[in-house]
């Protein structure tokens, strides 16, 4: 019957190895108190089997001790015996009977020790059925974790049943709250599912929002790199601009001197003009003068004429003195006509002249304002010139700096593309560890759905 205990005990230590590798397979960590808590019901085991073997020591005391109670009164029978033959007054029929009260006496402590000794291993053994049997549940059943040992013993076996059900009353709260942080576990495992796939459609929607980023960035590079070459070219022409500018100003310079220089020279010749027809006018009353004296001439040459006429003879030779001097004052008066005539024409050719050369000066004052104000607008034609050129100097640089810049942008955009490659790598990877983890929630859930809490 003992022997039958330990075989007892070693099947539930049988099962709480199997449990504990149970527990080891479980990669969590709430199981440790799993581990703990066999490890403490290993103890227990020690202790039961220590008790076994006190037990088993108790019942070689009480086979001993029946044994020498049996020949104690072995012992008393046979002195008895030997009193019994020795009084040869007794008779047979006594001798008879005190056989069968020995034998009675000893067949009754025999079946006392039997029954002390089934009863003691029946109490072992029957605690430890029911400590097997809810390990048997446990195991090979549906995990039921809700059931306990009833024992009411105070003894060892009792304590052990006390453990064992403290023990499995832990699992049981384990269990449950490994059921609630599973699930707990699954939906968020579920919730990173959704997340990585989200993440990973934004990343790659990123990706070719920097892709479309960075071919923008090129194009304007290569804009900004152009606007550079067509600003130092239209700075050349703005030089060349310019160059022409300043020989324009300097030929407005030159033609505002000759249109001066003209200007002085035509009033000049206006004040010559102008002397000339007032002189001619005095030449046109010394000719009058010079008219009315040939007339008075004449005039008297006739007197003279009519007189030498009246002396006859006398007066021939006056006579002829006079017709000189008549045809002296004839000539002198046609010579006076044609001066007359010179002069009234050179009057009127001085006249037009005055009007052509005032012409000329209102003209040369017109080409002189026309000339200055060229010479103005070259003056701002240059000035606009110089800001284009400061402008374009401007731009060049700006454009200088917008490559630069851009270029950098470049570099951190092309940084950029890169790192979201990386994570969309590292997100993918996410996404894959988080399905692999939800799969292992569902088969933990699974597992752990199989104990009844």
């Amino acid at each position: 019957m003992l022997e039958r205990s330990e075989l007892e005990v070693a099947g539930i230590y049988y099962q709480l190895t199997e449990m504990k590798k149970i527990a080891s397979r479980q990669k969590t960590i709430p199981l440790e108190q799993l581990r703990t808590l066999t490890e403490q019901l290993e103890q227990e085991y020690i202790k039961i089997a220590a008790m076994n073997k006190r037990i088993e020591s108790s019942n070689q005391v009480i086979s001993e001790q029946t044994q020498d109670i049996s020949e104690k009164m072995l012992n008393q029978i046979l002195s008895q015996w030997k009193s019994l033959d020795k009084d040869a007054g007794h008779t047979l029929h006594t001798v008879s009977n005190l056989r069968q009260n020995g034998l009675l006496v000893i067949l009754a402590i025999i079946i006392a020790s039997l029954s002390i000794i089934w009863f003691i291993g029946d109490n072992i053994t029957k605690g430890l059925k029911q400590l097997l049997n809810r390990l048997a549940d446990i195991s090979d059943g549906d995990g039921d974790l809700t059931k306990r040992v009833e024992l009411n013993s105070r003894d060892e076996i009792g304590q052990l049943a006390d453990s064992f059900n403290n023990f499995i009353e832990q699992i049981q709260n384990l269990v449950a709250n490994s059921q609630r942080s599973s699930s707990e576990v699954e939906e968020f495992a579920n919730s990173n599912v959704a997340m990585a796939a989200e993440s990973k459609e934004a990343l790659e929607q990123q990706l070719g929002e920097t892709n479309s980023i960075s071919v923008s960035i090129e194009q304007l590079s290569a804009s900004a790199k152009d606007i550079s070459v067509d600003t130092e070219a239209s700075s050349d022409i703005v030089n060349s601009a310019n160059d022409s500018v300043n020989s324009g100003i300097q030929s407005s310079h030159s033609s505002v001197s000759s249109v001066e220089q003209l200007h002085i020279d035509i009033n000049m010749t206006h004040e010559v003009i102008v002397t000339l027809a007032k002189e001619a006018t005095a030449i046109g009353s010394v000719i009058g003068v010079i008219k009315a004296m040939t007339a008075q001439t004449n005039l008297l040459a006739l007197n003279a004429a009519i007189e030498a006429a009246r002396a006859g003879e006398a007066g021939r030779g006056f006579a002829v003195v006079a017709d000189e001097v008549r045809s002296l004052a004839n000539r002198t008066q046609g010579s006076a006509l044609e001066i007359e005539t010179i002069i009234t024409s050179l009057q009127a050719e001085s006249d037009r002249a005055v009007s052509t050369i005032e012409n000329s000066l209102k003209s040369a004052q017109i080409n002189k304002d026309h000339v200055i104000n060229t010479q103005n607008s070259f003056t701002e034609i240059e000035q606009s010139l110089l800001q284009l050129k400061e402008t374009m100097s401007s731009v060049a640089s700006a454009c200088n700096e917008q490559s630069q810049v851009t270029n950098q942008v470049s570099e951190k955009v092309t940084t950029v593309y890169a790192l979201s490659q990386r994570s969309a790598e590292i997100s993918d990877q996410s996404a894959k560890t988080s399905e692999q983890s939800a799969s292992s929630i569902v088969q933990l859930n699974a597992i752990l759905n199989q104990f009844k809490v």
